[in-house]
């Protein structure tokens, strides 16, 4: 009985031995295996008759790893009728750097001939924008089959396709700065082709798959699901695409481009809406002039989002300074409404209102968001625009810009403006009613001088935005980038108001009458050191009546004195605090000065809170 058990044990021992251990190790998502040792084992077996490696762990790829690659190679290539099982694990491409961006492609399969098949499958692969495609499969006359792949994030296609055979079942895609799969000739002799089949096919970026080929009957080169609802359909771009269901709608057609449905509105006689049913890319498609919008509305044209976005391709051309959505004079009656634009650092503006001396201009913008325009995110220029709720973010000039063309015109209700820079305009004196705001937040009309504000007119909720001080003279009332320019432009007895916490690396010195109002701010030095003298020093012909108020002064250690007022009469600190100063906090040094509810804190080892001295 004895041995029967033990003969039995061995036996499911035995059996256990020969179960592969990556079938167990599958189930673990946090084990890893070198790139090196995936590398040596696609290669081995690429003679053996097994010709299947499976992953044994997540693979990382790092810039390092791409030293000694060929401009457009891949890091990992599956070499002809291998299969590489992944085994529910991830290849991740990590810290590539804008050095590399756009040179390699992650996994490829190349050069495989006639009657070979070569498969991938249950593998995900993680790209990132500076990656170039997950799997290139190029100058394959034998079979290259995807299965149950995932590939995510890289910076061009998922799948890339030059003159190969590839079929895929059950893919999915996401985040791919081109789209899903572009199917490409890539100057090779094999003919492409794309299959995809299966139920469970996800492909979630606005362009699933295209070709810049053209398609015949014969010839498909691209087949898709029968359900699919958008099949070679050929667009103003020259391209062909293939989409299960297409985002873009003008009544009940579908259109694979923004550009594809202006042309098609343009031609009709009664559809004026464009509708959005899903996010949308936009490229910038033909012969765009400087300045021009990737997409310029027509008149009379509704584009309703949908609370959908249209967002900039991630390689979008700086150097053609295209703006994402225009509308160009005398076009009128347009709206924009229920989107979010979302733009890059390449793009200019994400909508561009321009009109040519044609006072019917108009624009009409609702609940729409603009984010991370390399310019502005709304320019009026030349043309009326009314926007209801509109919100922006991280466009890098500011929110909106009115520029001083004839005609130019804001109405703004309901604004959520997150920049520092709200509205803003070159004009120097505004005209009744062209620009106006009607808002719970109350925005104030102010000039901008110093650094970037250029004299301009802002609109803003908070002064604090565009500089450290304020000049109030009259109704009038200047924002200056840096409290050392404010002090320059100071006249007479003018009052300075600080509009945020300033902080210095040299030392200030004041010498004309006028009076800083901290608002409880602070003036903090942060430079080195300051050997000799005080942080703030109060002196000259021209410095008495100098009054220091509501402020906060910190040395940070590095200053003998805290405040100087040096041969000047009617000096004044009053609810002034005084932290630091090696020696003393104040030292009135042949002065007339009036201290007013102050607090001094010198430095632990000061020998006195203030001095006189002669």
């Amino acid at each position: 009985m004895k041995r029967k058990f033990f003969a039995a044990f061995l036996s499911l021992c035995m059996v256990m031995s020969l179960v592969p251990m990556t079938g167990l190790a599958a189930e673990t998502t946090d084990q890893t295996m070198e790139l090196s040792a995936l590398k040596e084992a696609l290669t081995e077996v690429a003679t053996k008759e097994n010709k299947t490696v499976s992953l044994t762990g997540n693979v990382t790829i790092t810039a390092e790893d791409l030293t000694g690659l060929s401009m457009n190679g891949s890091v990992i290539t599956v070499p002809a009728d291998v299969t590489l099982n992944g085994n529910s694990y991830t290849i991740t491409a990590s810290g590539w750097t804008e050095a590399e961006k756009n040179s390699y492609h992650i996994l490829s399969v190349e050069n495989a001939s006639e009657g070979t098949t070569t498969t991938i499958k249950d593998l995900t692969i993680v790209g990132n924008a500076n990656t170039k495609s997950g799997i290139h499969a190029y100058n394959c006359a034998g079979e290259v089959k995807l299965e149950n792949v995932n590939i995510q994030n890289c910076g061009n296609a998922a799948v890339q396709i030059n003159g190969a055979k590839v079929t895929a079942e059950n893919l999915t895609t996401s985040g791919n700065a081109w789209g899903g799969v572009n199917v490409d000739d890539g100057s090779t002799s094999n003919p492409p082709s794309f299959t995809l089949s299966g139920e469970n096919n996800n492909l979630t970026e606005p362009t699933k798959i295209w070709t810049e080929l053209t398609p015949t009957e014969n010839d498909p080169i691209i087949t898709v699901p029968e359900e699919w609802t958008l099949k070679e359909f050929t667009s103003v771009d020259g391209k062909t695409y293939w989409a299960d269901t297409s985002s873009i709608r003008v009544g009940s057609i579908y259109y694979p481009t923004l550009q594809d449905a202006v042309k098609a509105i343009q031609d009709s006689p009664t559809e004026k809406t464009i509708t959005l049913e899903g996010n949308v890319t936009v490229t910038q498609v033909g012969s765009l002039t400087a300045n021009q919008a990737a997409v310029t509305l027509p008149a009379g044209v509704t584009l309703d989002g949908q609370d959908n976005q249209i967002i900039a391709i991630a390689d979008w051309d700086k150097t053609k300074n295209n703006h994402i959505l225009g509308v160009v004079s005398p076009t009128n009656n347009v709206t924009i409404k229920d989107v979010t634009i979302v733009g890059n650092e390449n793009t200019k503006h994400g909508i561009n209102a321009y009109g040519t001396s044609n006072p019917n201009g108009k624009l009409n913008v609702q609940n729409v968001t603009i984010q991370n325009c390399g310019t502005a995110g709304m320019v009026v220029n030349g043309m009326t625009v009314e926007a209801d709720r509109l919100t922006t973010s991280g466009n890098v000039w500011g929110a909106v810009n009115v520029d001083k063309a004839d005609y130019s015109k804001l109405t703004l209700t309901n604004a959520n403006l997150k920049e520092d820079v709200q509205v803003w305009t070159e004009m120097t004196e505004v005209p009744e009613n062209t620009i106006v705001i009607d808002d719970d937040t109350d925005f104030a009309m102010v000039t901008g001088t110093g650094g970037t504000l250029k004299g301009f007119t802002y609109y803003t909720t908070d002064s604090s935005k565009l500089g450290e001080a304020s000049i109030t003279t009259g109704d009038k009332t200047t924002v200056y980038k840096t409290l050392a320019e404010a002090i320059n432009a100071a006249q007479g007895s003018e009052t300075i108001e600080l509009l945020k916490d300033v902080n210095l690396i040299e030392a200030l010195t004041i010498e004309k009458g006028l009076t800083i109002d901290g608002n409880s701010f602070a003036i903090s030095y942060t430079g080195n050191g300051l050997t000799n003298g005080a942080f703030i020093t109060v002196q000259g012909e021209n410095g008495d009546n100098v009054t220091l108020k509501s402020l906060t002064v910190n040395t940070n250690g590095k200053a003998k004195h805290g405040v100087q007022f040096y041969c000047v009469t009617n000096g004044e600190l009053n609810d002034v605090t005084v932290n630091g100063g090696s020696y003393t906090s104040v030292i009135v040094n042949g002065s007339e000065v009036t201290l007013t509810n102050c607090v001094l804190n010198p430095d632990a080892n000061a020998y006195t809170n203030i001095e006189y001295a002669m």
